[in-house]
């Protein structure tokens, strides 16, 4: 007799005509396929065994009906062993089948998928083939026989096979609903029929059986094939509805959060699928992945080697534990692999391209391309591998870069449904309508009507920024760098990764640096100088590195480089701080790669600078060549700084901690530090358990956030009779005399602190009040400096920088004036119109330096401003750059035509080249635009 399979009629169907037999299990059998369909296949494991133990026993003497049952348990106890890796169901599945059903096509299917499972691909052909022989037209059988074939032959060779599925759907009637999976996926084989013939397939199967779980997984594959997570993501979750425990759902999703880079989500997933089957070899594959992404090389070996416990033989497991070989520079281990993998598999292409997909990710581009081509060799018509090669080409080196649209476009003849490819194609055809600006060691590409706007600003910050860090970092590209800016979100997201929502401003793949542009309608306050110089920092330690560095690192060695102080992130970084919630170095990469939200990325790119600054504060910068020569060998965080720095993680990591503290302290008021230590002060029962010393500190405190200035000098007066150099206690008094207006006793405690060091914030802040009061003006200035410099990053409007500007503002001292302000905008590196204001003050005051430095910063963040254009002409005149003043003023007058400033200022220079009657001729043009232009009103008129 045909036996019944739960698989193909719904469970309800084929049980009814097993209890119509007479079968003594049946009405247990039904609970337990029920169980395991619903997610509760923990309930049918023991009723399934029972069914088999008692079936096993009299399987002589079974009728045919009690024997369906014996059959349709083993079919459940397969299902159960698969889900749960359950190693003692699999053995009895295989005894079972072969001493009881050696000749039922069905479970010797099922055995050769268990020992491929396992890894022996020589039994499972056997049994796939034994299968065929019984039942030649057995689609199961056949597809998984065509699928492993393709590890031997050349899958262009198998098509005429895989349209055998197309040709037996095309005649045949009532094919058994799940044999529509199998004709499904063989049409996804062929792309001729690869959508008409899947769908239609498919939706006949869930016409009939809409919760049919193996074809809402076969639809989900195929969702993802043709590049639409969000539908597989659809039709995987779908399945929850009614089976919470289908584990080809949760690597479904894995797959598809793993092809979108979303680490975070693929975890998820894969913690879901563990639970569980923790055997399961693909997903233990994949899990490897994510930690040795990180660099954490000890936990991802564990899972490898868990992996291969259960296949010994997976070629995934296989190509990560090459990749990552191949980033420790493990070479002999590669070449290990490389040969068990040549015995297994005459056609590796898959293994190759899982390479090349690996380390694409890990920034060693040249290698993935490598790892491409070798598939390709293998399978050259491998329509997804050749789509991912061709959009490396945008990464691998900028002469690839350069011809990457031709190579994009043939890749997307093959692969029309591509959308990263299409989407990257499109963009780079956009690209080649770029202008482009060369200077000796870079080529700059600018969208139209950008260079002549920000152009040369650009390129002098590339070559400037060149020198300055090739003096740090003693790396030289073999060949100019390739600049693109990009002015669209979309389209610098689209030139990263061919996916929209990329969120960065900035990227740098080696010698490929992609930047976001200024917006010219819009500006969102970002400075692009600032991302310049942050993206060609990661140029040189990539360079130096070999690019193997961990992410934490290269992004804290360009945080660290930047000007930008990032204040507005202190808020995030204070609460994670008093939370004791920091990232430690050695597993600081989880941040960038799995964060759970935004701002989790914006916290860690602070630390990360927090914690190359320690390191360089205590080590000296030379710490920083030796630990990327060290990286450069492949070593991770923990290895790397072993071999450098004689100081164990756990001291490293409370530095990095106190430079956090002091960073962020460095952007508060006395009275802001106050309420962060009293935050960070121990609850009672602790503080009972401190030194004297900090006891009396958290005293202060508290005495000072009430304002009670009498008992705070009483306090201090105690302890410093025993410790008369205390600076803290010693700054305190200085602060309570001076509220109390005894600044004579409040001197005399500031003299004292200025004995014992200069570098006193609290100290300088209240002597500059003394100063100020008596009218001591520039004494008060130069401490309120001093204060400043210790505290650089408190700029608000009570700091000592603000009270130094109102003293020098008050006095008229323009010249002073505008160079503190200066100082004060490098921490507010976004505000275009202030640097325009302080422009603008110091040219007419002839701070000439201030003024071409203002309009510097202007330039990176409003260049599409016309005013910004115009003050970049007044500094090149003032300069003696006539004809550049002159383009910059043309620029002006192209963005605002309009506006009457810019015809001002061409008039005033044609006016001082003695042109008079050119410069009343645009004073007129400039005044009939804007009417309250007095200036040009003087120029026709004659007036000085």
């Amino acid at each position: 007799m045909k036996y019944l399979k739960t698989s193909i009629y719904p469970i309800a169907v084929a049980l009814a005509v097993i209890l119509s037999s007479g079968a003594s299990f049946g009405k247990d059998l039904t609970g337990a396929l029920e169980a395991l369909r619903t997610g509760k296949g923990r309930e049918a494991v023991p009723v399934l065994r029972a069914i088999i133990a008692d079936s096993t026993m009299a399987a002589a003497d079974l009728s045919e009906a009690s024997r369906q049952v014996y059959y349709q348990a083993l079919e459940g106890i397969y299902q159960l062993a698969y889900r749960y890796g359950d190693e003692d169901l699999h053995r009895v599945f295989q005894s079972c089948v072969e001493r009881d059903f050696p000749e039922n096509a069905d479970l010797l299917t099922h055995l050769g998928q268990v020992y491929h499972y396992h890894g022996d691909y020589v039994r499972a052909r056997k049994m796939w083939e034994r299968a065929l022989e019984l039942e030649p037209e057995h689609l199961e059988a056949r597809y998984r026989l065509l699928e492993l074939r393709e590890w031997s032959e050349a899958p262009d060779d198998l098509r005429e096979d895989y349209q055998w599925f197309v040709d037996y759907y095309n005649r045949t009637e009532n094919i058994p609903l799940p044999d529509l999976e199998w004709i499904g996926r063989a049409c996804v084989k062929i792309d001729k029929f690869e959508w008409d013939g899947a769908q239609k397939a498919y939706q006949e199967a869930l016409d009939a059986s809409p919760e049919l779980e193996s074809v809402l997984v076969a639809k989900g594959d195929l969702w993802l094939d043709r590049y639409d997570p969000e539908n597989a993501v659809k039709f995987y979750s779908s399945i929850f509805k009614f089976n919470p425990e289908s584990l080809d759902a949760y690597l479904g999703l894995a797959e598809t959060h793993r092809e979108n880079g979303n680490f975070s989500g693929l975890k998820e997933m894969l913690d879901r699928a563990l639970f569980l089957n923790p055997h399961h070899p693909l997903a233990l594959a994949y899990m490897a992945d994510v930690y040795l992404y990180d660099m954490d090389y000890e936990e991802g070996q564990r899972y490898l080697d868990r992996g291969f416990e259960t296949n010994p033989n997976h070629p995934a497991l296989l190509a990560i534990q090459a990749t990552y070989a191949i980033k420790r520079k493990d070479m002999d281990l590669v070449k290990q692999i490389e040969e068990k993998v040549e015995s297994l598999f005459p056609n590796p292409a898959q293994y190759h391209f899982l390479i090349a997909d690996c380390l694409q990710r890990n920034y060693l581009f040249a290698g993935a391309d490598r790892e491409y081509a070798r598939g390709l060799s293998f399978a050259p018509n491998a329509k997804r591998a050749i789509a991912a090669k061709a959009m490396l080409q945008s990464r691998v080196s900028p002469a690839s870069a350069e011809t990457a649209y031709e190579v994009m476009k043939e890749a997307f003849e093959q692969d029309p449904y591509h959308v990263r490819l299409n989407n990257m194609k499109n963009l780079f055809r956009e690209r080649e309508n770029f202008e482009v600006g060369e200077s000796e060691h870079f080529k700059v590409r600018f969208p139209p009507g950008a260079k002549e706007v920000y152009g040369g600003a650009a390129i002098q910050a590339l070559e400037e920024g060149l020198v300055e860090l090739s003096q740090k970092f003693p790396y030289k590209p073999e060949n100019k760098v390739l600049v693109e800016f990009y002015e669209d979100a979309t389209n610098f997201s689209l030139r990263i990764s061919g996916l929209p929502g990329a969120g960065l401003s900035g990227v740098c793949f080696g010698d490929i640096l992609i930047l976001k542009a200024p917006d010219r309608i819009r500006p969102d306050g970002f400075n692009w100088g600032n991302v310049l110089r942050h993206e060609l920092t990661h140029m040189f330690t990539l360079g130096l590195s070999d690019s193997r560095l961990p992410r934490w690192y290269t992004e804290g060695l360009s945080v660290a480089e930047e000007w930008d102080p990032n204040i507005q992130s202190d808020p995030l970084l204070i609460q994670r701080y008093q939370s004791n919630d920091l990232f430690r170095l050695e597993d600081f990469d989880q941040a960038f790669h799995r964060p759970p939200g935004v701002s989790t990325v914006w916290i860690a790119y602070q630390q990360s600078g927090d914690a190359v600054r320690y390191l360089t504060h205590r080590f000296g910068f030379k710490v920083n060549l030796e630990l990327l020569a060290e990286f450069a060998k492949g070593l991770n965080t923990s290895e790397a700084l072993a071999n450098v720095v004689d100081v164990d993680l756990e001291t490293l990591n409370r530095g990095v901690r106190a430079q956090v503290a002091r960073r962020v302290r460095a952007g508060m008021t006395p009275h802001q530090a106050a309420q962060f230590r009293a935050k960070d002060a121990p609850d009672a029962t602790a503080e009972a358990q401190l030194p004297a010393r900090e006891r009396a500190l958290v005293e202060l405190d508290k005495a000072y956030l009430k304002r009670d200035w009498k008992d705070l000098v009483a306090r201090t007066e105690e302890w410093l009779e025993e410790n008369s150099r205390d600076v803290p206690f010693l700054e305190a008094q200085a602060l309570a005399y001076y509220e109390e207006g005894d600044k004579r006793e409040s001197r005399k405690t500031l003299e004292s602190i200025f004995d014992v060091t200069s570098e006193s914030y609290i100290a300088n802040q209240i002597m500059a009040w003394i100063d100020r009061d008596y009218r001591r003006w520039e004494d008060a200035v130069e401490h309120l400096m001093k204060a400043h410099k210790i505290l650089p990053r408190n700029i608000g409007p009570e700091s000592p920088i603000r009270q130094a500007e109102e003293i020098l503002e008050e006095r008229r001292d323009w010249k002073k004036l505008y160079e503190v302000v200066a100082i004060r905008l490098k921490n507010q590196p976004t505000d275009g119109q202030a640097y325009r204001d302080l422009a603008e003050r110091a040219l007419d005051r002839g701070s000439f330096e201030v003024a071409q430095e203002a309009v510097r910063q202007a330039v990176f963040i409003e260049p599409f401003n016309p005013d910004t254009q115009i003050l970049w002409g007044k500094t090149l005149f003032e300069e003696g750059k006539v004809e550049e003043a002159v383009e910059r003023f043309e620029v002006a007058r192209k963005l605002d035509p309009q506006g009457g400033k810019a015809l001002l200022a061409l008039a005033s220079v044609r006016l001082e080249s003695g042109s008079r009657e050119g410069a009343i001729s645009l004073a007129e043009q400039a005044l009939e635009l804007d009417p309250t232009l007095e200036e040009a009103r003087d120029i026709i008129e004659g007036l000085p």
